[in-house]
Parts: C-alpha cells; sequence; structure tokens
C-alpha cells in the first residue's frame, strides 16, 4: 500500500511540474466513494479427506465454496486530471478498500461404503488496491480517447479454517473435529495495459451533464507473494463500464458526479486447480471535486 501512494505521489509531482511547460489549462483534483459489491463465480477449497475408515481410504480433492458471503464497506480515494492547451490530458485514480470473506458450507461424498461429510469453515479480510494512469486525447468536445495502465492488488489477511469431517459406514460413525488452522496472509497483484473512449453531453446552461465511458484490458497478468500454491491461470481480460450525471457550474470551481460503475475481470483462476472465475464488482459511485 505504501509503494501505491509514493508511486502516486510520483505521478502527481513530475505531471505538476511539466504542466506550467506544455501549457496546462485547468487541473482537477477529486474524492471519490465507491460502495461496490464484490462477486466472484468460483472459488476452489481443498476438501483434506486424508483420512482412512476400515479399508477405505479419502482423497483430498477441490470443491467450488458457493455459499461465499462478501461483504465491504466500499472502495474510496482520489483522482487527479492536467489537461492542456492541446487535446492532450494526463489523469491517474488510487483508490482502496476492505472486504471481508466467510465460507459455511458442507460438502458429502460417497467413497465406497463410507458417507463422508466434511464441514468447510473459513474466514479472511481482503485489501483491494487500484492505481489507474491514463493518457487522454480529446476527439471532440462531446468524446475523449485513452489509453491507461491498471495496477489492482489484493492483500489477503490470515485466513482461520476449521474443517470437521463425519464418517458413516454399516460398521458405525466416526468424527474426526481437528483443531482450526492458521493460513498466512499474502498477496496477489493484477497488472495490464488498456484503451478506453468517455463521452459527456452537457445538458443546455445549467451545468448538468450525463456521461459515459467504458475500457478494455485486453490482457491482465497476476504476480503472487506468499503463497505456498500458485495460480493455475495467471492471466485474463477486464473491462469496465460506467454511466451517470455530472453538475459542473460555470461560475463555481466545484462539480460533482453521480454515477454506476461494473468491472469485470475474466479468466483469473484462484488457487492451483483449473477452475477460472469471473469477478464482478457493480454499484453506484460518488466523486466531489474542485478546478483550479
Amino acid at each position: 500500500m505504501k509503494q501505491k501512494w509514493q508511486q502516486m505521489l510520483a505521478i502527481v509531482v513530475i505531471v505538476s511540474a511539466c504542466a506550467p511547460a506544455a501549457g496546462a489549462v485547468n487541473f482537477t483534483v477529486g474524492a471519490n466513494y465507491w460502495p461496490s459489491t464484490w462477486s466472484i463465480s468460483s472459488f476452489p477449497v481443498l476438501v483434506a479427506e486424508g483420512w482412512q475408515y476400515g479399508d477405505v481410504y479419502g482423497e483430498d480433492h477441490w470443491e467450488n465454496a458457493s455459499s461465499l458471503d462478501i461483504t465491504g464497506a466500499g472502495l474510496y480515494g482520489v483522482n487527479g486530471l492536467i489537461t492542456f492547451n492541446s487535446p492532450w490530458g494526463i489523469g491517474f485514480t488510487l483508490l482502496r478498500g476492505s472486504f471481508d470473506f466467510e465460507i459455511d458450507q458442507t460438502f458429502t461424498a460417497q467413497i465406497g461404503n463410507v458417507t463422508s461429510t466434511t464441514l468447510y469453515q473459513l474466514e479472511f479480510g481482503v485489501d483491494r488496491t487500484d492505481l489507474d494512469l491514463a493518457l487522454n486525447y480529446r476527439l471532440n468536445n462531446n468524446f475523449t480517447a485513452f489509453l491507461g495502465y491498471k495496477s489492482l492488488s489484493y492483500s489477503y489477511g490470515e485466513q482461520t479454517m476449521l474443517l470437521s469431517q463425519t464418517h458413516v459406514a454399516p460398521w458405525g460413525r466416526r468424527d474426526d473435529v481437528p483443531a482450526p488452522q492458521q493460513i498466512a496472509s499474502y498477496e496477489i497483484n493484477y497488472h495490464g495495459p488498456g484503451v478506453g473512449i468517455a463521452g459527456s453531453l452537457p445538458f443546455g446552461p445549467s451545468g448538468l451533464v450525463f456521461l459515459g465511458s467504458v475500457s478494455f484490458l485486453p490482457y491482465f497478468m497476476a504476480v503472487e507473494s506468499g503463497r505456498v500454491d500458485k495460480l493455475s491461470d495467471d492471466t485474463g481480460w477486464a473491462v469496465n463500464a460506467e454511466t451517470g450525471f455530472a453538475y459542473v457550474p460555470g461560475n463555481m470551481p466545484f462539480f460533482g458526479r453521480l454515477s454506476f460503475r461494473y468491472q469485470r475481470f475474466d479468466g483469473f483462476a484462484m488457487a492451483d486447480v483449473d477452475m477460472n472465475e469471473n469477478q464482478n464488482f457493480q454499484g453506484p459511485l460518488l466523486l466531489v471535486g474542485v478546478r483550479f
């Protein structure tokens, strides 16, 4: 997280220093709040069944935790934009948020004449940090194209896992309730280039503006640190879409924006298993800012 703030500060300093020489005409800075929901299509968990009951053996295998519960207060952060006496501009956004994960699910397997029931419970927290950089080109008064780079980091906190099992066979029943296990924290960073276009349509002289944008990241790559098991697939793609309204009064430096943002990250696997996942983030986004 400290590194992300250092990167953003360096960008702001460099751009601010270069702006006068380039003839900067406008500098804006804003604060964002995005109370987004996070949904995951699959979250693989390793059900450890290294047991023997009679002459029957259980084998470890992967399951999809369909009962994954994710809660969080959303993402918040800052953004800035510098435009020049030309169609070119430079923008950045830094967002950060925390989420809590909880899995409480039962898996049942029939192995020979033994029915094995596994209760899988897992709790952990995740910090998400986004850093977006973009080079903008104004096509006309209503449309802007941009070329950007995105860095998305997930910091998974220490996890507490409880895996208890019940084995039922014709000759009896056995319950295995081991002590909870602690899984060390780790981090995954996704990064890659992207392209997009943004548009705006004013509504008369009132300062109300309808806006929308869409961007596509064709190639995302994941870099891991601190993991015991490696990702089975560390590349994917992403798309971001946003639409809403802004209020930009002509006689005041302040402005505001209320929109709805949707993000989709596709093609990644969260564990060393061939089970690709899709991650979706969506929700309203509030921005307030000032122009200098």
